[in-house]
């Protein structure tokens, strides 16, 4: 299997050699990419085929320590990042013993109230955001997916499924390349197998998406379509909203005929987002221009005199539920962001005082 196929270029092949120089026996390293991660083992994609690989105890105790670059996020290894193992070919088997610096990773916030990020899809080079193309379109939901790709650093684009049970697909789209703000909109029908080949202008040979979205929105007949195979299972159509039952329940890296990789991943009940990145202020990058036209530099968009950003709502220039989107996204990151200050403050407090315990114990031995 040919890394170039892979993703491999000069960031990772340089990374690599740096990584392979500082370890110990490295006759037998090599790299590899994660096309899944299970409970014990790694699927990985190498030169010598698709592998099973178990993880060192080594790495393990840091990332069970979070004793690893901030660049490497928690979490790890995550599907779609580069490994270096120790190849057994005798046994078609081997051990990772580290992961590559990834160049992005597209992450959320852990679903429920713990303030832990979430690896999806690392070294990508575009998300690919699915909806539906009914009544149910959920504008705000594609705009919380948009700021994630931009914190990630990778080319969002808004895919519209399904475009066979909307009566009028080009005014979906028009909506949606309103709220998307610059952000291409692709309209397709994977269950008709219409309009896929518009996503190749987005993605590079060579290159890395990941689809991602909620339930049932059709991201896996969508991979289906476009490896060629029937490797995913699909839901039936509910009666109800025009979507498929929830079927993925993991994330796998597929190679595509065309030289690119795809990425799929289960449907999200919850994207709560991540604060790192300017993501917000690019997505939402009309609504902030506008706050700067104010006449108060400290206007809370609240009814003040000369408010520029009340002003565009009243004269239909902003839509206000794109605005209500903003402010609940920015009020939601605000909290992320103490919460993580105070979790980064207590871990320091213990990292602190187990340096003052080890520091005790070994002047008590050295007493006696």
């Amino acid at each position: 299997m040919d890394l170039l196929t892979l993703g491999w270029d000069d960031h990772f092949e340089h990374n690599f050699k740096l990584l392979v120089s500082t370890l110990p026996e490295n006759k037998n390293l090599l790299p590899g990419r994660v096309a899944a991660v299970h409970l014990s083992l790694v699927r990985v994609l190498t030169e010598p085929g698709e592998l099973e690989l178990a993880v060192s105890g080594k790495l393990r105790d840091k990332i069970a320590l979070n004793d690893l670059p901030e660049k490497w996020l928690t979490g790890i290894p995550a599907v779609g990042d580069w490994v270096v193992f120790d190849h057994d070919p005798a046994n078609r088997s081997g051990t990772i013993k580290a992961i590559l610096p990834r160049k992005n990773c597209f992450t959320r916030n852990r679903a429920g109230t713990l303030t832990e990020q979430q690896a999806m899809a690392a070294n990508i080079d575009a998300v690919f955001i699915v909806g539906v193309l009914n009544d149910k379109l959920n504008f705000s939901r594609l705009e919380r997916y948009l700021v994630s790709a931009r914190n990630c650093g990778a080319r969002p684009v808004i895919v519209l499924n399904k475009s066979d049970l909307c009566p009028d697909p080009a005014e979906k789209q028009k909506e949606a390349e309103q709220a998307a703000n610059g952000i291409p909109v692709a309209v397709i029908s994977a269950g008709l197998d219409r309009g896929l080949e518009k996503l190749w202008e987005y993605l590079p040979e060579g290159g890395t998406c990941v689809f991602v979205g909620s339930s049932g929105v059709g991201k896996s007949t969508i991979i289906n379509r476009l490896t060629g195979t029937d490797s995913l299972a699909t839901g039936e159509l509910s009666d109800y909203k025009d979507q498929g039952r929830h079927i993925t329940s993991s994330r796998n890296l597929f190679l595509l005929p065309n030289k690119r990789m795809v990425i799929d991943t289960p449907g999200l009940r919850e994207m709560q987002l991540w604060a790192g990145g300017d993501g917000l202020s690019q997505t939402f990058e009309d609504i902030e221009n506008l706050a700067r036209s104010c006449r108060f530099n400290d206007c809370r968009h609240a009814g003040e005199p000369g408010c520029a950003v009340k002003s565009a709502i009243e004269s239909g220039i902003l839509n206000p539920s794109r605005y209500k989107s903003y402010q609940k996204m920015h009020r939601e990151l605000a909290a992320h962001k103490k919460r993580q200050a105070m979790k980064n403050k207590i871990t320091e407090h213990r990292s602190s005082q187990k340096k003052t315990r080890n520091g005790q114990r070994r002047e008590t031995l050295e007493e006696e």
